[in-house]
């Protein structure tokens, strides 16, 4: 009687002609690059009743999890005030500003270049509703994120796995035989509250999920189209997919290059994908021609716009990895926020069984598959990468990409054992405990273990804030009226317009409120101060310039040396005297006891000397080419380390 075969024993590396072409012909994927079949497949009939289990069993998996994601994620989402800042940039954008958050002052506020584009090429539509394109932007783009993987996972396990890393072929009640795959790394990360609440947000975290997903896809087809075989002898098959001759990568494996450097322009840290992609194409490839094809097809796009980056705004990188000092090592922060993400949602438990997964699938063979190892070194780097530059504020936000990039090849599950079953029926009962449990286990863990504020739960922060129901979060501009710090706001932005040089919120006595101040000169256009820069962003015109203590916006504020125990991301703080000194305010008109104003005149002397004005010139001076090519050389020098320091008295006046 034939046999399941064993998931932890020794599996043959080569099977049958015979057996592959029958398992290729009832999956119905037969590649016509794959020379190990001699015919194509001739199925009567593509209707559902006449697929076999297979394929049956992969269409209903996708299908389960992409329905399971689009619920989640239309039901979850909500508005963020980082995702509002987004739109300041896109309404510049449409009223002919450019790409920047201020007129006049040329600061790259998103982190992610392609997020703020698709929004408004997709605005260009006719959509008004910014708000609503870039929530459900972000809810399809992470539903398909999801289906891709899991095709690809699919993909993935019959082109190569079912060769090399003995899936075979299990024998079910009936005596169908075929191999059976249902959800298991799509359904654990659709499970996690903090997962389906970022399929939104605003920001571009579905956006990345695509980007990875299809950088998956597009691994397994070109590892699949550009290699024939791979040796039996395992011996021999550890560095087989990088020693033998492959094929020329074809349109896939340019697709790849391409889709590689744009890593860069979804979000700055995805580069560590795309370059070890890039890697693996240039080493893989031994033709010199292919190599400089692959090359220039990879950095072509991101190096033109890095070119424009340099010489537009003056840095090498957007302005939030300068506010955020991305450079600087804070691994014990680090670690609180890994396990802040660990520890509530029991996420070992997990990746235990997945971990489990990749063994039983034989480790020896399928650990060293390239697409495979591409994104699991990428993963690791990455995770070390957060936990170096002490995480973030946001509770789970950036350890969600790492492990969406480790759950890419397990999305389905091949059952070739009771083992593997067994594996399935255990993330499906985790899944199924921890969707119900939601972010309430994330709040009992915080109050049984007293966790300070260091990180946060973002959606529930802006929905308390905006005296909303958690069913009801957030999710347009108008919601955000709700404010505390909105009283008075409109006064505000009428008197500025009316003429006043400068607005902030303080306690003035014992009342919290807005106060504006005359203007003295004008030089500098009006400005408003205050934290929240995405609420701030929403609501004050165009014309009236919005900074932020914290530096996303202001680049004075990001070059301040950060404040020890402070929450990452939130951790500079520009001093009211710098405030106000960079602004036409008529210092007579101050409120008594809110300000130093011998402190602001030596600030504002400070902000004269050659150090200080050539960081505000690289943004503030008109463009023309001789800016341009100034700020190139600024980008490349001193825009890269310069740091100020908060006492004007250390510039000399």
């Amino acid at each position: 009687m034939p046999k399941i075969d064993e998931a932890v024993g020794d599996v043959e590396a080569t099977t049958s002609n015979a057996e592959e072409v029958e398992t290729k012909v009832l999956d119905g994927l037969e590649s016509t690059d794959d020379k190990s079949v001699d015919s194509k497949p001739e199925l009567e009939s593509w209707a559902f009743s006449n697929l076999t289990p297979t394929v049956r069993s992969v269409i209903v998996s996708t299908a389960v999890i992409g329905v399971l994601t689009f619920i989640g994620a239309a039901r979850s989402r909500w508005m963020s005030d980082d995702g509002l800042i987004v739109l300041r940039t896109i309404r510049n954008l449409q009223a002919g500003n450019g790409p920047v958050f201020n007129v006049g002052e040329r600061v790259e506020t998103n982190t992610s270049t392609v997020w703020q584009y698709l929004i408004f090429f997709v605005a260009q539509l006719g959509i008004k509703d910014l708000a609503a394109i870039s929530l459900w932007l972000g809810v399809i783009l992470g539903t398909v994120a999801l289906v891709v993987g899991s095709i690809a996972s699919y993909r993935f396990h019959v082109l190569r796995g079912g060769r090399t890393a003995g899936l075979g072929q299990a024998k079910l009640p009936g005596g169908a035989s075929s191999l059976i795959f249902v959800p298991f790394g799509g359904l654990l990360y659709i499970s996690l509250a903090p997962a389906r609440e970022f399929f939104t947000s605003g920001l571009e975290w579905s956006l990345c999920l695509f980007y990875l997903a299809v950088l998956w896809f597009l691994l397994v087809e070109w590892d699949h189209s550009t290699i024939d075989s791979v040796p039996g002898d395992e011996a021999q098959r550890i560095l087989a997919p990088l020693k033998q001759e492959r094929k020329v990568p074809g349109r896939v494996g340019y697709t790849l290059a391409f889709w590689s450097g744009l890593s860069w322009l979804v979000r700055p840290e995805l580069a560590l994908y795309g370059a070890l992609t890039g890697l693996t194409l240039v080493v893989c490839h031994r033709s010199v021609k292919e190599r400089l094809q692959i090359i220039a097809i990879g950095i072509a796009l991101p190096m033109i716009y890095q070119i424009f980056r340099m010489g537009y705004y003056g840095l090498l990188t957007p302005h939030t990895a300068v506010a955020k000092s991305a450079d600087d090592s804070m691994w014990t922060l680090g670690f609180k926020y890994f396990h802040d993400f660990m520890a509530p949602h029991h996420l070992w438990i997990p990746l235990l069984l997945v971990a489990a997964y990749y063994a039983i699938i034989n480790v020896k063979g399928f650990g060293v598959e390239l697409p495979v190892a591409v994104l699991l070194i990428g993963a690791l780097i990455h995770t070390v990468y957060l936990v170096r530059i002490g995480g973030d504020f946001m509770h789970g936000r950036m350890l969600l990409l790492p492990l969406f990039a480790v759950l890419l090849p397990v999305m389905l599950c091949g059952v070739a054992s009771v083992l593997s079953a067994f594996l399935a029926g255990a993330v499906f009962s985790y899944g199924a405990m921890v969707a119900y449990a939601g972010m309430d286990a994330y709040q009992t863990w915080r109050d049984k273990n007293e966790i300070d504020n260091l990180v946060i739960y973002e959606k529930g922060l802006w929905t308390h804030f905006t005296g909303r129901e958690n069913e009801e979060p957030p999710r347009n501009e108008s919601d955000f009226r709700a404010l505390p710090h909105a009283n008075g706001f409109d006064q505000a932005m009428s008197e500025l317009e009316s003429g006043s040089a400068f607005a902030f919120f303080a306690v003035v006595g014992e009342e919290e409120k807005w106060v504006t101040i005359a203007r003295g000169d004008d030089e500098l256009p009006p400005t408003i101060y205050w934290t929240s820069l995405g609420f701030t962003g929403a609501f004050a015109p165009l014309d009236v310039r919005v900074l932020d203590p914290i530096g996303l916006a202001n680049p004075l504020a990001a070059r301040m040396p950060r404040e020890e125990g402070a929450r990452i991301g939130h951790d500079k703080n520009l001093a009211g005297e710098w405030q106000v000194a960079d602004s036409s305010a008529d210092l007579g008109a101050y409120p008594e006891n809110l300000i130093n104003v011998d402190q602001v005149l030596r600030c504002r002397q400070a902000l004269q000397t050659p150090e200080l004005k050539e960081l505000l010139d690289s943004y503030r001076e008109p463009m023309s080419f001789k800016r341009f090519f100034k700020n190139i050389g600024f980008a490349l020098t001193d825009g890269r380390t310069l740091q100020l320091d908060p006492d004007p008295g250390k510039y000399g006046v």
